[in-house]
């Protein structure tokens, strides 16, 4: 029964874990350079529809 074999697919679950893992960790980290601008709670002005 050849999906009972995990030498063909454990060392590329593990690589995929592991580089998943790692990426995580350095999006977690990541600040924006470029912060907005606008406030959430601010109001924003109606839009001005040209219809």
């Amino acid at each position: 029964m050849p999906q009972l074999n995990p030498a063909p697919w454990l060392s590329t679950m593990v690589l995929v874990w592991l580089s998943l893992g790692v990426m995580h960790q350095k999006v977690k980290l990541f600040q924006n350079i470029y912060p907005t601008t606008m406030c959430c709670g601010a109001p924003r002005p109606p839009w001005p529809w040209p219809w």
